[in-house]
């Protein structure tokens, strides 16, 4: 099993955790990465990742793409957010809604 392989399921958790935008009034339904691939520095990996959360004021569902680069370090973090303000691990490199 590749070193990507291995970091699929933390890259899953990472969308869930990381990725959701906290807006007032939405609920995030679920989050997922969509690939996890190395990039020129040994230790970085991309992510791309999907969530997905529905506006609770006109019940529409919302879909997010974002690419990160992330260390495994990054991805073994036990780090939450606490809010809005927080600063997402790794480097933030796209959004696409």
């Amino acid at each position: 099993m590749s070193k990507v392989d291995e970091l699929k399921h933390l890259a899953d958790l990472f969308a869930r955790t990381w990725c959701y935008d906290w807006k007032f009034g939405h609920r995030l339904i679920d989050g997922n990465a969509i690939y996890v691939k190395e990039v020129v520095d040994p230790d970085c990996f991309e992510v791309r990742t999907c969530t997905w959360a529905l506006d609770l004021e006109n019940a529409q569902l919302e879909r997010t793409e974002e690419v990160h680069r992330l260390t495994e370090k990054d991805l073994l973090s036990k780090k939450q957010p606490t809010g809005v303000q927080d600063d997402t691990p790794g480097e933030f490199v796209d959004i696409d809604q």
